[in-house]
């Protein structure tokens, strides 16, 4: 009896999903009565599957397909916001791409704040699917980006656009995302946005797309050139500790130092002694910040600041080792690794080494154990 009762009400649904399909090529009265109840079905995976299953794909994109005397923006923004709903469904995915939504998706870019708004949902939906966002990049995404960014005084929508350039650099592999990397570096109008944007509230997506965009020490000397470490310096002290720790951690991408085949350090051309060395005591102290992910993220910088010869002096004149030695002992996983990381670059003469066997209380119970830890992976 319950067996036949939910096929009942899937036949119901699946009823349901066929009117309304039927009806997007009514009046526009019926039309748009039609839109809200497929949004609004689209919510479950019952209702997407159903959508999907009956053609529905193929036949919302016939209506962004058309102009828009025929279908009303706002009826194309309802539309866009189901398909972002449908994509939540991974099967859905390439059912939607195959209709060729991408493509108008990226056309209601450059609508109104709303259609922007429903089609970067929707392209965000669709981006885990493979291939989509070569896609989107075939499609003109790039350069709707870069539009975006240059517009004056629009943090919304620069930050709305952002969101949708994460997602664009973000991909399967390294290999597969960085053609999609380099064309944004070579768009002044693009990383001149980006780096607006990580001043002065700190957008985290900003942050997120600088560490994605570090791949080699070219792409990082790019982004240091158009003022990406100038900016996130500024963002260390912050109220807001997310943001303190995106920028922390994109520090740490920018600084980065690559290694050839032969094991020998890509310095690269920029000299950063001049640029870094007066916030060296600003990141010592967030190793002691108020969260783990704060000073998780101070570690790594530290490392990073310590693998680079012209500035280890600067670290070591901040005094980080005990600060170091504390998160060994009481930090997490991740953090525990930065730091050890750095106390095995900062360790190298006597003095330091003496001064990480002080930073352990005399009276701290695990203080032998703690020391032989620290000797046998850092000395």
């Amino acid at each position: 009896m319950e067996r036949t009762s939910i096929k009942v009400l899937a036949a119901s649904k699946g009823d349901a999903v066929s009117r309304n399909l039927a009806l997007l090529t009514s009046h526009q009265e019926h039309r748009v009565q039609a839109i809200r109840m497929l949004e609004a079905m689209a919510e479950t995976t019952e209702g997407r599957s159903s959508i999907i299953a009956s053609g529905g794909a193929k036949m919302l994109v016939a209506l962004l397909v058309r102009p828009s005397d025929q279908v009303m923006p706002y009826e194309k923004i309802k539309v866009a916001n189901t398909f972002a709903k449908l994509a939540a469904s991974p099967p859905c995915r390439a059912v939607i791409i195959n209709a060729a939504a991408i493509p108008q998706f990226v056309r209601l870019l450059a609508g109104l704040p709303e259609a922007q708004s429903a089609a970067v949902a929707a392209l965000l939906a669709l981006s885990p699917q493979k291939g989509s966002r070569q896609l989107m990049v075939e499609a003109g995404v790039l350069d709707a980006i870069a539009r975006s960014f240059m517009q004056p005084d629009n943090v919304e929508e620069k930050t709305r656009f952002c969101q949708l350039l994460v997602s664009m650099l973000d991909g399967e592999s390294l290999q597969e995302r960085m053609p999609r990397v380099l064309a944004v570096a070579a768009s002044t109008d693009t990383l001149s946005g980006l780096v607006f944007l990580l001043s002065p509230e700190g957008i985290l997506q900003a942050a997120s797309a600088v560490i994605l965009m570090c791949c080699t020490q070219e792409l990082r000397e790019t982004l240091i050139k158009a003022g990406a470490l100038a900016a996130l310096r500024k963002l260390i002290a912050h109220a807001d500790g997310k943001v303190v720790e995106q920028a922390l951690e994109a520090v740490a991408a920018l600084i980065t130092l690559d290694r050839d085949d032969e094991s020998d350090v890509a310095r690269g051309t920029l000299d950063l002694e001049d640029v870094l060395c007066g916030d060296m005591s600003a990141v010592v102290r967030l190793l002691q910040g108020p969260t783990e992910e704060i000073r998780g993220a101070a570690s790594h910088v530290v490392f990073r600041l310590a693998a680079r010869d012209e500035l280890e002096a600067h670290v070591r004149a901040a005094e980080p080792l005990p600060l170091l030695v504390a998160l060994v002992r009481d930090g997490k996983a991740k953090t525990r690794a930065w730091a050890i990381s750095a106390l095995r670059l900062l360790s190298t003469t006597s003095e330091a080494r003496e001064t990480v066997t002080q930073a352990v209380p005399m009276e701290d119970e695990e203080r032998e154990t703690l020391l032989a830890k620290i000797r046998t992976l850092c000395f």
